[in-house]
């Protein structure tokens, strides 16, 4: 629960029929490192299957379990099986080479060494492709379009018309200009001032801007 409050603004809030539930953690989650992209297996690029399995246990119980990991083909043949002892962070990884071409199922458990029992599982789709698509995202987080990397801009503005698009036309090789909300009929308070996002190429740029500022007379600075 939160409570959001504008400088200036007091009083008193009570607050009734409050519920607080206690919220369990499975006792496994998993991470797929690689491939990145869609669980895509790219040629020339992801050169094997890798994934983190989290094990959220008090230590004194981590001796008691493992943590297999097991490749299946689509007509249920084992490729790859690996188990290992129970840790906070068990990793796995398994060659691309040794994967056919097709979709392959990662599987993943938690089991209860002493009676052979799965208590959590979870698992993952990979493909492996025979050839590059004309566009994906590599190992490196870059897009590339046609072989070549590309270079998408979006950005956010109250007005969008065609010569601000071409003053961006030269340093960069596509834009794309998102129309923003107008805030105006939305009263004062929320229209003070408004973050915006750039995202340039995976990083994200934080702009505050003051949003109608000048056009709005609720807007004051």
């Amino acid at each position: 629960m939160s409570l959001y409050l504008e400088k200036g603004v007091s009083g008193t809030a009570w607050f009734d029929d409050l519920v607080v539930t206690e919220v369990v953690p499975d006792l496994m989650w998993t991470e797929l490192l690689t491939p990145g992209y869609r669980g895509l297996l790219i040629p020339g690029d992801h050169e094997s299957v890798a994934l983190t399995a989290h094990v959220v246990m008090d230590p004194a119980q981590l001796a008691a379990h493992s943590v297999t990991v097991t490749v299946v083909d689509p007509s249920g043949e084992v490729i790859d099986s690996q188990t290992s002892a129970a840790a906070e962070e068990v990793d796995y990884s398994c060659p691309a080479s040794t994967l056919p071409i097709s979709a392959v199922t990662v599987g993943i458990e938690l089991v209860e060494t002493a009676n052979d029992t799965a208590v959590v599982s979870d698992q993952w789709e990979v493909t492996k492709l025979d050839s590059v698509p004309a566009s994906y995202v590599d190992r490196h987080g870059r897009f590339i379009r046609d072989g070549e990397p590309f270079f998408p801009l979006g950005f956010y503005t109250n007005t969008i018309n065609d010569a601000s698009l071409a003053s961006l036309a030269d340093p960069v090789q596509h834009v794309l200009g998102l129309r923003a909300t107008d805030y105006r009929s939305s009263g004062p308070r929320s229209c003070q001032r408004h973050q915006r996002h750039l995202f340039v190429h995976g990083l994200l740029l934080r702009v505050d801007l003051a949003l109608q500022a000048r056009r709005d007379r609720h807007c004051r600075g």
